[in-house]
């Protein structure tokens, strides 16, 4: 239970954890526990840029967990862990929208996603749950499952990418 370091892309190199499909978890344990509070303390710590979303690649860690953040209100949001997350429909209606990562510093880009899904997984006791997620929050699980899967949003992003500058000139 640490704050760890963010496993970052750079201009020479894509680190290989980023880019590997991710292991399920079977052990809901003191190991998966400990993970999980990682991905929080982690996440937490983040201030500029702030993230809505952790998976365990971005920490070294080749395992079907994630962590988003749903907010509730301005003041108020709630962390949910996510272990071995399935998602199992998925709206026709998509939606481009403008994403960043924490491991892919100063680097905007616009992706499609569907805006509406519906998303099968466990907590860290081992209990299943199935969620509808709409709008952000539903993006954000989408980004967070493909880092799962090995899948960086560049590789998703329609036209050019863009640096944090230029994303203040288009907003």
């Amino acid at each position: 239970m640490a704050i760890k370091e963010i496993v970052k892309v750079n201009k020479e190199k894509t680190p290989e954890v980023l880019l590997k499909q991710c292991a399920a978890v079977s052990n809901f344990d003191t190991e998966t526990e400990s993970l999980a509070q990682d991905l929080i303390d982690t996440l937490n710590a983040k201030n500029h840029p702030e993230g809505a979303g952790l998976a365990a690649p971005q920490i070294g860690v080749l395992k079907r967990i994630c962590l988003v953040k749903k907010y509730i209100s301005e003041s108020q949001e709630l962390e949910i862990i996510m272990i071995n997350p399935d998602i199992t429909s998925k709206s026709s209606t998509k939606k481009v929208d403008l994403e960043a990562c924490l491991s892919i510093p100063n680097v905007y880009g616009y992706v499609q996603r569907s805006t509406n899904i519906t998303v099968s997984f466990y907590d860290i006791k081992g209990r299943k749950h199935k969620i509808k997620a709409s709008g952000f929050l539903a993006r954000v699980i989408q980004h967070e499952i493909d880092h799962l899967d090995g899948i960086l949003f560049t590789t998703k992003t329609i036209g050019k990418v863009y640096t944090e500058e230029e994303v203040d000139h288009l907003i």
